[in-house]
């Protein structure tokens, strides 16, 4: 609670809000809820029609987004809900690496190419000699990419904002996660609170990092891609995403519904040859 005194959110009134489709109650410190944008401010301070009697109706903010609010304006951060059973290997953080992706240095030596002797003396390097320096320079390619997706979309903010502890255990990281944070972001965006959108974004880039992007799990990135390309979404999610599915695209096309889904969506598709593009560099 930053920014205002614990006895002026302590001595306010509380305002009810009635939240999703079964329109479950919950109550907040209503200078609390003012404190955290000028059009949450308008909303307690005006009352209008929604909140005229204490009570805000919010039917198309699901409970599990609305609690992670709820935790942000309390505390400054949230932990992310258990929505899945699925457990995930714990990602290396230092280096940011990624379970299934070794480092570069941690790979094993390829085979050296050596010259056969029929071809020493040619003039060419021989076909496995080519193949190797392909192979090298797909992996470098790819690497940077990775690279610069674990850096280049990083927010300032302290760890323990972004990452509560079952989080730094990688549990639980599944489509539902990810839409999870995309829904505490639009929430966020709607109306106007820039840090919680970068602390929903940090929690969201750091789910794609931990995660394995394996063949059985495939449906979880193209869920996600579904939903940042359905209803309108910001620019700055869809980047993320369309960053990281480029990442993975080997392992993405794999999958036919990423397959289906990529004919499908041309705006999906054309931002990410962009940065396909960029890995030939």
């Amino acid at each position: 609670m930053e920014g205002i005194s614990k006895k002026t959110v302590a001595t306010s009134p509380l305002l009810r809000f009635l939240v999703g489709l079964e329109q479950q109650e919950f109550t907040i410190h209503s200078a609390l809820l003012a404190h955290q944008s000028p059009a949450l401010g308008i909303l307690v301070n005006d009352r209008l029609k929604e909140a005229a009697d204490g009570t805000v109706l919010w039917d198309d903010v699901d409970e599990h987004t609305f609690t992670s609010f709820w935790q942000y304006a309390y505390t400054g951060s949230y932990e992310t809900p258990r929505l899945g059973s699925r457990v995930v290997t714990k990602a290396k953080t230092n280096g940011e690496t990624k379970p299934g992706r070794e480092p570069v240095d941690a790979r094993p030596v390829e085979d050296s190419g050596r010259q056969s002797p029929e071809g020493v003396g040619s003039g060419a390097p021989p076909t496995s000699v080519l193949a190797l320096r392909k192979k090298k320079a797909r992996n470098s390619n790819r690497d940077a990419l990775w690279t610069s997706f674990c850096s280049s979309w990083k927010v300032d903010l302290p760890a323990h904002v972004i990452s509560t502890p079952h989080e730094h255990k990688g549990l639980d990281d599944n489509a539902e996660t990810f839409i999870h944070h995309v829904n505490v972001y639009l929430l966020a965006d709607r109306y106007g609170i820039p840090r919680l959108m970068d602390v929903s974004f940090s929690k969201l880039h750091k789910a794609l990092i931990r995660y394995a992007a394996q063949e059985a799990k495939l449906h979880d990135i193209v869920a996600l891609l579904r939903y940042c390309y359905g209803d309108p979404v910001p620019g700055r999610l869809r980047d993320l995403v369309v960053r990281y599915a480029a990442c993975e695209i080997e392992q993405l096309w794999k999958s036919e519904d990423f397959r289906n889904f990529l004919e499908a969506t041309g705006s999906f598709s054309r931002a990410l040859m962009g940065s396909i593009v960029s890995r030939l560099d």
